[in-house]
C-alpha cells in the first residue's frame, strides 16, 4: 500500500530537478492507487558559471571546464551561451581574444565569440554558433578554451548556459 501523505507534510527538495531525478505520484481512483512519472529527462537545465582573470590568462593551455561529461551513453546538448564581460582595468594581451565553447574532443566549436577577451568594456552576448556540424561527443565535458593565453589582463566573466542531457 502507498504511503499516505499530505503535500504539507512532504520534505521539500533543496534543489532543481535533475535529469537522473524520478517523481512519482499515487493518485487513488477509488479502487487503488493510480502511480504517475515524471523524470527530469530531456529538461532545460541552466548553468552559472563565474570565471576568475587567473584562470582567463591561461585558458588555451588550460581550458575551462564549464559542464561536466555526462556519463556513458549521454551526450551533451548546449542550445545556448550568454557571456557577461566584467572589465576591469587592464585587458588580455592575447592575440584576438577570441574564445570557442566546445565538447572535449569534438573537432568542431559548438560556440565562437570573437574579440571577447580584448575588450576594453563591459560587456554581455551571446556567443554565436558555428555551422559546423560535428559538435558533441558521448561522455565529454564543455569547455572554453581562448585562442592564445595572455600575459596580462585582470578581467572577469560570467557565462551562462542552457544545455540538456541526451541519452542515446
Amino acid at each position: 500500500m502507498a504511503v499516505e501523505k499530505k503535500i504539507s507534510e512532504l520534505t521539500a527538495k533543496s534543489t532543481e530537478l535533475q535529469p537522473l531525478d524520478l517523481l512519482e505520484v499515487s493518485e487513488w481512483n477509488g479502487a487503488t492507487y493510480d502511480t504517475k512519472s515524471i523524470s527530469g529527462s530531456g529538461f532545460i537545465l541552466h548553468k552559472k558559471v563565474s570565471i576568475v582573470a587567473a584562470d582567463l590568462l591561461t585558458a588555451n593551455s588550460s581550458p575551462i571546464n564549464l559542464i561536466d561529461a555526462p556519463g556513458s551513453g549521454k551526450a551533451l546538448d548546449i542550445i545556448d551561451v550568454l557571456v557577461k564581460f566584467n572589465y576591469g582595468t587592464v585587458a588580455f594581451d592575447g592575440a584576438s581574444g577570441t574564445v570557442n565553447f566546445n565538447v572535449d574532443t569534438a573537432n568542431d566549436d559548438y560556440f565562437e565569440y570573437a574579440d571577447l577577451l580584448s575588450q576594453t568594456a563591459d560587456s554581455l552576448g551571446f556567443a554565436f554558433g558555428n555551422s559546423n556540424t560535428e559538435k558533441t561527443v558521448e561522455n565529454q565535458e564543455f569547455h572554453l578554451i581562448a585562442n592564445n593565453d595572455s600575459t596580462v589582463g585582470d578581467s572577469t566573466m560570467d557565462i551562462y548556459i542552457n544545455y540538456r542531457i541526451i541519452t542515446l
